[in-house]
């Protein structure tokens, strides 16, 4: 609710400010007409101010990836409420989530002809198409799990699909809370010019009460919700600020 009522809160403030701005506009070019001070070029500058200011904004696309399979996976849980949070308070994010179980064990002699088995094909498409992703990501001996890493690999094949596109990484676990795992993630980042937010961390232990989750994996801690929009407008954020021309320009 706090995250719900902050979030409106901004929103109700930028709508006021963006209507005081076309009201203004409007004043602007009624005034030039009228005194006939207004050449074409001039009013084409404020007609198209205008649009861009009431034109609806592109929605950045988050794909969602989980390195654990289990069903009541407390990543996937992880995941399930960023899903909820951006669906209920974040304007112009959508997530989705990207099942990885399908993939096969990476073996290039599965690339006949130069073309990828259907399954990876379909998961690069996915990749490609994505504006950024969200990682939850277990910790397994120090490091990312097989699964994770295997999809990782299969979207590095040449084409890389991953490349110059922003990321986040969420995880939970024990006392560390998953984090061995999300700084070897960063460290196939470097290769893959994949660009993670350094800032906000989001570690949870799982395991300390009170309960994190509840025994389906779903997360039911209202401060580690909180964290986790924390890490949604950072992406956000930072997605715009990669790839700001193409969301400016509609693209």
């Amino acid at each position: 609710m706090w995250i719900k009522n902050r979030n409106i809160s901004f929103l109700m403030t930028s709508y006021l400010i963006c209507l005081s701005l076309f009201y203004h506009l409007v004043l602007i070019e009624a005034y030039l007409r009228e005194e006939g001070l207004a050449d074409q070029k001039i009013l084409f500058l404020v007609e198209d101010n205008m649009q861009s200011n009431l034109a609806p904004k592109p929605t950045i696309k988050v794909t969602a990836i989980s390195g654990s399979l289990r069903k009541a996976s407390i990543h996937h849980g992880l995941i399930r409420s960023a899903i909820d949070i951006a669906n209920q308070s974040i304007d112009d994010m959508s997530i989705h989530f990207i099942d990885i179980s399908s993939l096969p064990m990476l073996n290039t002699d599965l690339e006949l002809n130069d073309m990828f088995p259907p399954e990876v094909e379909a998961f690069r498409q996915t990749i490609l198409q994505s504006d950024c992703f969200l990682f939850a990501s277990p910790e397994y001996n120090y490091t990312v799990t097989a699964p994770l890493k295997n999809a990782i690999d299969w979207g590095s094949r040449l084409p890389n699909v991953w490349a110059d596109k922003a990321a986040a990484v969420v995880s939970a676990g024990g006392s560390f809370g998953g984090g061995l795992s999300q700084y070897s993630l960063r460290q196939c980042g470097v290769y893959l010019d994949l660009h993670f937010v350094n800032k906000p961390e989001f570690f949870l232990n799982a395991f300390d009460g009170p309960a994190k989750f509840d025994d389906d994996g779903n997360l039911i801690d209202d401060e580690a919700k909180e964290r986790l929009n924390d890490v949604l407008l950072a992406l956000k954020a930072f997605t715009l600020r990669l790839q700001g021309p193409k969301f400016v320009n509609g693209g």
